[in-house]
């Protein structure tokens, strides 16, 4: 129970923790995402609005003939030799875009070669010309290859829109008069800029579920100590005050029966034997439960038991519940397959079914019927008992094997219960490594145990 505890309330912090986490980093990365998109489509448009200035003023220079008389040979946007084209780096959460931008705005100052350097290794520029060919190339539409360049600037201007993306390039398109001028940007460049804060992402998230994780198993330890330290203490408490009643228990039976032989029998002495009977069977319920806590707790565990057929302990002690059921006014039928085999001990198997059909007889209720079904499952076997009667109610169920734990009243427990039997059986079930549930409608009210064939950790062996 306090292993179960544990791993709820570690899992329960440690998926709001990473959740919150995870929202922010997603909020941050779509952000930079919006920002870094944004960023691109401005570049585009100032590259637009550069190339457009740059061509105008070359059909203006042309038409003055200012070119032909300078004495200055023309800017042709030729680099010096030895000199090496500017290629923006693509590290930064917002990549090449802002860098890009503030070139372009300079590229309206320095002129062709600013822009080339510029747009050399992630944008281009290209004006069409009226017969829908190239009319000049900046950066690195410079080195593609002609038809290539006629291809995809024919390509995007047959999509007829302003901007959006064609054959891996993002793409913004401008008319002036009767040219037309693009403006290209390689689609990897996005990836390329959003791509290391994503990987900064990840590993902070990794690293924060790592951190996250030590602490708060530290954490959740510290916040179950004071539910362990008291179920340990009710623990000891329940075997020291068994053992501590036995011995006075019998001591009290003893003078009894001197008593009934000396003054002869009596309703006094009637009264006694059975209150001490009573408490006897309590005592032997309670020091069973610690025995059973010791055993599935302590390092020093059992080894699983052998392999054994349930037929033959299970029919043992199902047969004398025929009477006591035909007594309370109820059917009793049993369906047990022979060959049944599970890792259990005999006297275990035993002593579940006693007390299955011990709860159903006493709720099944006069005119009711009981069930008890023992058949063979995938990975071992099961033993069900159903019966009749007044559902238990589901606010009980997750509490119905605790020890002295009494469900609604109206179920008309027996006063000669204690409200150990259930818990008893949970422990057998767990001390057999195997699991014991309760289902309730309003049909039938099912208890099922599940007893493996092997020991799990010898089946992975194997």
């Amino acid at each position: 129970m306090i292993a179960k505890l544990k791993r709820k309330i570690f899992f329960s912090m440690e998926i709001t923790a990473l959740s919150i986490l995870l929202a922010v980093l997603v909020v941050i990365n779509v952000s930079n995402g919006v920002t870094y998109a944004r960023n691109q489509k401005e570049v585009l448009r100032l590259a637009l609005e550069t190339v457009n200035t740059l061509d105008r003023e070359m059909r203006e220079s042309t038409e003055d003939g200012e070119n032909a008389s300078s004495e200055e040979p023309p800017d042709t946007g030729a680099f010096p030799a030895g000199e090496e084209p500017f290629r923006p780096p693509l590290d930064g959460p917002m990549g090449p875009p802002l860098d890009d931008a503030l070139m372009v705005r300079d590229a309206h100052l320095n002129g062709r070669r600013a822009l080339s350097l510029m747009m050399s290794s992630n944008m281009a520029a290209v004006s069409i010309g009226q017969d829908g060919s190239a009319f000049h190339a900046l950066g690195f539409a410079e080195s593609m290859d002609p038809a290539a360049l006629d291809a995809l600037c024919r390509s995007i201007l047959s999509l007829e829109r302003t901007e959006g993306t064609a054959e891996g390039y993002q793409f913004a398109v401008s008319s002036s008069g009767l040219r037309r001028c693009i403006a290209l940007i390689r689609s990897d460049v996005f990836s390329a800029g959003i791509l290391p804060l994503m990987l900064l992402s990840v590993g902070i998230f990794l690293a924060a579920a790592a951190l996250f994780g030590v602490f708060f198993y530290r954490l959740s330890s510290r916040l179950t100590l004071p539910v362990e330290n008291a179920m340990r203490e009710e623990k000891e408490f329940i075997a020291n005050a068994g053992h501590e009643l036995k011995t006075p228990v019998a001591v009290i039976k003893a003078n009894a029966d001197v008593l009934e032989k000396e003054t002869g029998r009596s309703k006094w002495l009637d009264y006694i034997h059975s209150e001490t009977d009573r408490m006897t069977d309590l005592i032997t319920q309670m020091l069973q439960l610690s025995r059973l806590d010791w055993e599935i707790n302590s390092p020093l565990r059992p080894e699983q038991a052998p392999v054994t057929d349930l037929y033959p302990p299970v029919m043992e002690s199902a047969l004398p519940f025929e009477s006591a059921a035909y007594e309370s006014g109820c059917t009793l039928e049993i369906n047990a397959s022979e060959n049944t085999r599970a890792c259990v001990s005999p006297q275990d198997a035993g002593q579940m079914t006693a007390i299955l059909l011990d709860n159903a007889v006493r709720h099944a209720g006069r005119g009711g019927s009981i069930r008890l079904d023992l058949r063979k499952v995938k990975g071992g076997a099961e033993l069900s008992v159903s019966n009749t009667g007044q559902p238990i109610p589901q606010e009980e169920l997750p509490r119905l094997f605790e020890r002295f734990h009494r469900s609604d009243p109206s179920r008309k427990y027996d006063s000669g219960t204690f409200g150990l039997g259930l818990s008893i059986l949970r422990s057998l079930a767990e001390k057999n490594r195997g699991s014991v549930v309760c289902t309730s409608d309003e049909k039938e009210t099912r208890f099922t145990v599940r007893l493996p064939d092997a020991d799990r950790k010898d089946r992975k062996a194997e």
